[in-house]
């Protein structure tokens, strides 16, 4: 599919590599939420520059306990053909193995690392390393990672410190699609385009996976893989919170804490996933789409109890928020079956309760028999 609302990124990634062929290296970091087109562009200028000098990739994956530097065992592989040697395992050794492999090269050298958000500490401070001297490299390095994923204390952070002040540094960060991008996307299909705009919030993944279920009749396909995945690295509690959140759609951090002792630290874990976002007092899923997988992957007994236990600690909590009722439909249809709870909370107004309609009533009587009624009365 046609890359979309990406050619500033293209252009910016060209000037830098036009320095790097005038002998002035670059280092440039990629970024943007996942499914936002990182590696679709990175693909595209690698394919594009194919002919203009040697391309190495190297992956940083999210596993426990990363292999150390990692990342440049595969740019190095791929520059000399051999893999270093145990000894040569430290920044240092691998930054004279890199600037070898480039000096050596005919041509300026690509390399694209991604992910470096899961980087190992190693590797972080072999690109440090490296952006403090890219400008005496010929070389492009071009560096991805997810900045909804690097909170403020994120080991990353040294390494976007360090680039800030380094005249070789450069970023480009990626913007989700307008409704105009996605009307191009969604051009010849089925699908209105600002509704689906308005449902994957303009991520380009969710866009085309939506787009191609939607041709085949499927629910959301691998957007479903993608947020069960990001949830399955949770703690338990930081999951019960998120399922929360899904059920009230925008929720008060106040509430929140009412429900789970250590809200906090679970509410801290759900934004550091890229899952949440708000401020002290309200938060809400960064894309609708996401909050309807997590719906979708509750159980119905699950789901049903989330509503009892967020109608109870609104309750408790006498709330006056504009947003409560957005729960209220299912839990009222519980409360009036079981009748364990009062679904009027203080402070809102109830739903219009459907009357009953009067039961037929007969005629007025006839004059004739109110005479007679009259009559009756007066012998008596």
């Amino acid at each position: 599919m046609e890359l979309v609302e990406r050619q500033d990124a293209l252009e910016a990634l060209e000037r830098a590599h036009d320095a790097a062929r005038a002998g002035e290296g670059r280092f440039l970091l990629l970024c943007g939420e996942a499914g936002i087109g990182k590696t679709s562009i990175l693909r595209q200028f690698a394919q594009d520059r194919s002919q203009a000098g040697p391309t190495a990739w190297g992956w940083c994956d999210p596993i426990d306990a990363p292999r150390p530097l990692s990342p440049f065992h595969d740019v190095l592989n791929t520059l000399r053909g051999v893999p270093p040697l145990r000894e040569q395992e430290d920044p240092q050794a691998f930054l004279a193995l890199l600037r070898d492999a480039v000096e050596t090269s005919p041509r300026p050298v690509l390399v694209i690392v991604e992910d470096i958000h899961w980087a190992d500490e190693a590797s972080l401070e072999l690109l440090r390393l490296i952006g403090r001297r890219a400008h005496l490299l010929p070389l492009l390095l071009v560096a991805s990672y997810r900045d909804d994923e690097v909170g403020p204390v994120h080991p990353l952070r040294r390494l976007l410190g360090t680039l800030a002040t380094v005249e070789a540094g450069s970023r480009v960060t990626l913007a989700p699609l307008s409704p105009e991008g996605v009307h191009r996307l969604a051009a010849g299909t089925l699908v209105e385009a600002e509704a689906l705009h308005r449902r994957t919030g303009g991520n380009p993944f969710f866009v085309t996976e939506l787009l191609g279920n939607a041709a085949v009749g499927e629910g959301f396909g691998a957007v479903s893989d993608l947020v069960l995945e990001r949830m399955g690295r949770l703690s338990p509690s930081a999951r019960a919170l998120l399922e929360t959140a899904a059920v009230m759609g925008r929720v008060e951090v106040s509430v929140l804490r009412r429900m789970s002792v250590g809200a906090s630290v679970a509410l801290e874990a759900c934004v550091a996933a890229g899952l949440l976002r708000g401020d002290s007092l309200m938060v809400g899923f960064r894309h609708e789409l996401v909050r309807q997988v997590v719906l979708e992957a509750l159980v119905p007994t699950r789901h049903a109890d989330l509503h009892a236990d967020v109608l109870r600690a609104l309750t408790e909590a006498g709330s006056r928020s504009p947003h409560a009722w957005r729960i209220m439909p299912k839990g009222r249809a519980m409360q009036q079956r079981s009748g364990s709870m009062r679904w009027r909370l203080p402070g809102m107004r109830p739903p219009p309760v459907p009357t009953a309609k009067r039961p037929f009533s007969s005629p007025a009587p006839c004059d004739s028999r109110r005479r007679k009624r009259r009559q009756n009365a007066a012998t008596c």
